[in-house]
């Protein structure tokens, strides 16, 4: 006899809870480096610190680093700070986690290219963990992403 299926059984679809895991040490990694960040007040003297590891970047590369990142260094050193706080937040909380896993992914990509010397291997895991967190759905177990995916647009959530 076939044995009826229980509401609160996980869906199909949820991701491993290693992939919510993953998620988790994610967000709080970026969330705990945002925050630093934030209460350090890291501004504009922080990008610019950068210039020398932009102009050993890749031509294709350099051309954003230069002229666009170094223009303007203290939109970007906003969008380091709280782009790692709330993405660090967002991922943690499991809430929109595709869109952010990509956004953050990004961000690390540029890192990767201009950020501190020595630390490209570590940026490079955090993008890889931020692209498994956005292909994986990881915000549909252990998260809010259930939720946020009833009440936002599918164009947000997907």
């Amino acid at each position: 006899m076939a044995k009826a299926a229980s509401s609160s059984a996980p869906s199909g679809d949820a991701p491993s809870w290693g992939l919510a895991f993953l998620r988790l040490y994610v967000g709080w990694v970026l969330m705990s480096a945002g925050y630093a960040k934030v209460v350090a007040d890291t501004g504009a003297a922080f990008v610019t610190a950068q210039s020398s590891r932009i102009a050993a970047s890749p031509n294709w590369y350099r051309w954003f680093g230069e002229d666009v990142v170094l223009a303007n260094p203290g939109v970007f050193a906003f969008l380091i700070q709280w782009g790692e706080l709330v993405g660090g937040v967002l991922l943690f909380l499991g809430a929109l986690t595709r869109p952010v896993g990509i956004a953050v992914a990004f961000m690390m990509l540029n890192f990767y290219f201009c950020g501190p010397v020595g630390q490209q291997g570590y940026v490079l895991l955090m993008l890889v963990c931020a692209l498994v967190c956005a292909i994986s759905r990881a915000g549909h177990r252990m998260g809010l992403d259930g939720w946020v995916g009833e009440s936002l647009p599918r164009a947000v959530t997907w």
